[in-house]
């Protein structure tokens, strides 16, 4: 515990949770996860507690309400705001269906939902105050890092002060920033990385109006200077914003979206940059506007880029049949999202064709239920894996197989040489304005030798002419100046986030750094279950976790080491996949346990508890 006032103290599990003593009563802010099965109330009674009476909440992931879940009796009065009751309301259901695991395009519900429905008592309306005792508690909503998350201005007779919960961290931080990915008007969260960034700068603006003497952030330490704290966290989340807009594709796909609801509320107001368009060489072409490009010999023999559409199966099959090709060859898959995988099937019944692609995005293919990733086809698609930097002839070309990990980590680029002219069929993975790493949870990771500072180097390496990104018509050419351009804009990124996060960068974008693979499975009843954690290494960490088991008390555990920055694609077994380190836990299964169950793992980063930040679904049989 920590003393905040007289009456008011802190207790800290997965976050920091306030707590309003009046007598041998409280309420909270936020209830947290604890580790080693301990309940809130039980660990409140040390302090002459004897009953909660009302739980507010600051949001819905689980880390801000899961102690709610292990309550002894009856749980206490839970209150937030209308946004918040709604996802919360649903939170069983969601697991349930699929978890979003497939064809997900909105990235909330996002992986640290809650398991099981929790319902509110209490609807909390903006700027309306409560009165409790001898207490006043002002929730002001952001909708930041969710539709409508808060922060509650607490007033006592010893002072005022500010719960912010993971919206801001002393000395001007944040813990992370892949939640403040929600959407922009009129385009889908997909798109929308720092999309509550906005609605942030409202809203700490009216908790500055507040002049609280103390900031009491979910994570890290107390600020006992807001203002500054806050001023100066703006500024760099400003900064941040003008470095990701500078080399950002989304200025391309949604110019004016983005424009009026993003760049215009933070001040953005400059010229935009944007390469030299190009044309299609004539051995090459968009089919109609689907996600598929053919790649096309004098011969008349043809190579299918990608197979998202039925109307390009289709339409590759009607060249066929009307003699414009003469054969189709292969299918190259650039990465594993639906968009480009949805018409495998008709291309397996309109063409015997091999399937090619990297090994990183075979293994996604494979199985899209060990992921938990977004865009993924809910079908398994069997991929002939080209080892990376493989060149072979075709038809006069030199074709070339490229781990790209570029708009997601697992993605793949053919590049087609001819007559001088190298030409790369990048997926997703560029446009005429910069990256498509718009989506924070297709793990863009930072830093040297990967991510995208990786895709630059290759096409410096490889020489490429043109990029062929296959959500657009025409071709784009970046020169020396333009790849010197993106590479500076992504120095600048990475040193902003050295200001704006409190440690490794990485974790502060990358939502999966540590992750539960495969994420669903299905195993027969009295087997053994085997449980494995994949960690990407984005410093020098030490991780444990323990998994709650359903059907047991047993909390089985296992460590793992990071050693320092990586490429975060390291060869494992057979297949490229994107994890620096694994560790597996044997758990022998009951003989007559049945059912769908979803394994938690109590998680720790350095010592510091994270509550269950990762999670495997078990399907018993």
């Amino acid at each position: 515990m920590e003393k905040i006032f007289d009456d008011v103290l802190c207790l800290t599990g997965s976050v920091r949770c306030g707590v309003l003593i009046s007598e041998d009563a409280a309420v909270l802010i936020d209830a947290p996860e604890l580790p080693d099965g301990k309940s809130l109330l039980q660990v409140l009674a040390a302090y002459g507690v004897r009953r909660v009476e009302r739980v507010f909440l600051t949001q819905h992931r689980r880390a801000h309400c899961g102690g709610l879940f292990s309550w002894p009796g009856e749980r206490p009065a839970v209150c937030a705001t209308a946004q918040e009751a709604k996802l919360l309301a649903a939170a069983g259901e969601h697991w349930a269906r699929n978890g979003g695991k497939y064809h997900r395009y909105e990235c909330l519900p996002d992986q640290f939902l809650p398991f099981e429905n929790l319902m509110v008592d209490h609807i909390l309306s903006d700027g309306e105050a409560v009165r409790w005792r001898e207490f006043t508690i002002t929730p002001i909503v952001f909708g930041a890092q969710s539709p409508g998350d808060c922060a509650y201005v607490v007033d006592c007779p010893s002072g005022r002060a500010v719960f912010c919960s993971a919206l801001a961290m002393a000395d001007g931080k944040i813990h992370e920033l892949y939640s403040m990915h929600t959407a922009i008007a009129n385009m889908m969260g997909y798109h929308s990385f720092l999309g509550g960034l906005p609605a942030w700068r409202r809203g700490m603006a009216r908790v500055l109006a507040q002049q609280p003497q103390l900031l009491i952030p979910a994570y890290g330490e107390i600020e006992p200077h807001a203002a500054a704290c806050l001023r100066t966290l703006d500024d760099r989340l400003l900064s941040y914003a003008e470095a990701y807009d500078r080399i950002s594709a989304v200025r391309w796909y949604f110019p004016d979206e983005f424009r009026t609801g993003f760049e215009l509320p933070l001040g953005i107001d400059r010229e935009s940059w944007r390469c030299r368009r190009a044309a299609h060489p004539r051995w090459l072409c968009r089919i109609g506007e689907t996600t598929s490009y053919l790649l096309r010999a004098p011969s008349g023999r043809a190579i299918l880029i990608d197979a998202g559409d039925a109307a390009a199966i289709e339409a590759a099959a009607q060249m066929l049949h009307c003699g414009e090709i003469t054969s189709l060859d292969a299918c190259w898959i650039t990465h594993a999202h639906d968009d480009h995988l949805n018409a495998m099937w008709l291309l397996t019944q309109r063409f015997d064709c091999p399937v090619l692609s990297s090994a990183a995005v075979a293994e996604v293919c494979r199985n899209p239920a060990a992921w938990f990733l977004p865009a993924l086809p809910d079908c398994n698609v069997k991929l002939r894996v080209v080892p990376d930097g493989t060149s072979w002839q075709w038809e006069g070309f030199t074709l070339t197989a490229m781990n790209l990990p570029g708009q997601c980590i697992a993605h793949a680029g053919l590049l087609a040489e001819k007559d001088g002219l190298r030409v790369l069929l990048c997926g997703d993975s560029f446009a005429p304005t910069g990256l498509d790493d718009y989506c924070a949870y297709n793990r863009n990771l930072p830093g040297a030798g990967r991510g995208y500072r990786y895709c630059v180097e290759l096409l410096e390496r490889y020489g490429v002419h043109q990029l062929v990104n296959e959500h657009q018509t025409e071709p784009f050419a970046y020169s020396p100046d333009d790849l010197a351009f993106l590479k500076a804009g992504m120095d600048a990124r990475e040193a902003c986030l050295q200001e704006l996060l409190p440690g490794d960068i990485g974790l502060g974008l990358d939502s999966q750094w540590l992750r539960c693979f495969p994420a669903e499975q299905t195993v027969t009843a009295g087997a053994v279950l085997r449980l494995s954690l994949q960690v990407t290494s984005h410093g020098e960490h030490t991780v444990r976790a323990a998994a709650r088991l359903p059907w047991s008390d047993a909390r089985p555990e296992v460590k793992l080491e990071t050693a320092g920055h990586s490429s975060g694609s390291t060869e494992f077994s057979t297949s490229l996949c994107p994890a620096d380190g694994w560790a597996h836990l044997d758990v022998q299964l009951p003989e007559r346990l049945h059912g769908a169950f979803i394994i938690p793992f109590d998680c720790w980063l350095d010592g510091r508890y994270l509550g269950t930040f990762t999670h495997a679904f078990v399907t018993v049989v």
